[in-house]
């Protein structure tokens, strides 16, 4: 099992931090107090905060990381006992854990960078593959942290060759071992991946920490108002399936209702939900260009009950999906009110145009409401 927290430096409290920081043992207080940034030393602080929630997971204790030894490229580790590594950029640090065999995590804050000298770090067919990308600060972005989980999980570290790392497939040899990839579902503007000595099927979906100043932690949700929840699903780039599981930590099901292919267009409606298919949070209409669809997502789409973002991410990159054209206005519509089950007939109305790559997939349209997000 392989497991990723994650926590955000935006909720620590002077309050939780002090209390925290009485519970770590002498030489880890000493280090925190070492450094010179406050960011660093809290990002520090939360990194051992996802670690104790992962001993804790695992049935070991708070005193377990007095028992934490490092190799000679000071990777930590703990003997006889479960695997992980730790990753910061920005607002977020993340914890990665498998019982398997050795984990690697990296996330990276996207930001403008020179790409004539950071792609020195990319193999040959990489660079090609990124001069055929059309948003190349993302794509680098995506194969930077797909290498340095590699490079992490292999506990060489920066000592790998990074330009002969070759991370476009989710199967990587570095010898004597094959390290699989997944990517690590962040909000826009960070990209994160995970490697590991066993097969991981789909996009992780992090395990969001909430800070409380008891002294203690807890895995849950984020707290979200409704407002903000609304607000942030207007105007949401990236996949609204996997928004929506990461502040539900749990997975979104669908019904589809209707689903028909006219001439090369295949045309789905689908009720997204998390309890029942009578109280869906999402109604959704969506018009698919057959022959833009690559065989396995056409199977999957016609063949499964799958959200159509994760059957997108599950084919391709995240890196090179994109919703444009994007436009959410509100509207007066009875019919599909009435599908979502709800008194008010205001809903609003999302719809964009679908692009992987160069390929426009089609138009999705989204209703929801207040009213079908208290659902969440």
């Amino acid at each position: 099992m392989t497991l990723v927290y994650s926590a955000n430096i935006k909720q620590v409290t002077n309050d939780w931090q002090e209390a925290f920081l009485n519970r770590l043992p002498f030489r880890m207080q000493n280090k925190f107090h070492a450094f010179r940034k406050e960011a660093d030393a809290t990002r520090f602080l939360l990194g051992k905060a996802l670690l104790m929630e992962g001993f804790k997971k695992f049935g070991m204790t708070q005193e377990s990381l007095d028992d934490l030894r490092f190799t000679e490229f000071n990777k930590p580790y703990m003997e006889d006992s479960i695997f992980f590594n730790i990753s910061h950029s920005g607002d977020y640090v993340l914890c990665a854990f498998s019982e398997e065999g050795p984990v690697g995590v990296d996330v990276e804050y996207v930001q403008t960078i020179d790409l004539n000298v950071f792609s020195r770090v990319l193999s040959g067919k990489e660079k090609c593959r990124l001069l055929e990308n059309e948003n190349r600060t993302s794509f680098f972005y995506y194969l930077w942290t797909r290498k340095e989980a590699v490079a992490k999980a292999d506990s060489r570290g920066t000592s790998v060759v990074m330009n002969d790392l070759d991370v476009l497939e989710d199967e990587v040899m570095v010898p004597p071992r094959k390290w699989h990839l997944a990517t690590v579902v962040l909000p826009d503007n960070y990209m994160a991946h995970v490697a590991t000595t066993t097969r991981i099927d789909r996009p992780v979906i992090p395990k969001l920490i909430m800070l409380k100043e008891e002294n203690d932690m807890l895995i849950a949700n984020p707290t979200l108002r409704i407002t903000d929840l609304t607000t942030t699903l207007i105007s949401l780039e990236s996949s609204t399936t996997l928004y929506l599981e990461r502040v539900k930590n749990k997975k979104l099901k669908v019904w589809i209702e209707t689903q028909e292919q006219a001439m090369d267009v295949i045309q789905r409606a689908t009720r997204l939900y998390f309890s029942s298919s009578e109280l869906p949070s999402l109604y959704c209409i969506s018009h698919l260009e057959a022959a833009m669809l690559s065989p396995e997502e056409r199977c999957l789409i016609l063949h499964s009950e799958m959200p159509l973002g994760l059957i997108f991410l599950q084919n391709n990159p995240p890196a090179i999906i994109r919703k444009k054209n994007l436009e959410t206005v509100e509207e007066d519509n009875a019919d599909v009110a009435r599908r979502l089950q709800i008194d008010s007939s205001l809903l609003y109305r999302k719809s964009y145009e679908y692009w992987i790559g160069d390929r426009n997939i089609g138009t999705i349209i989204e209703f929801f409401n207040e009213e079908t997000l208290q659902r969440i």
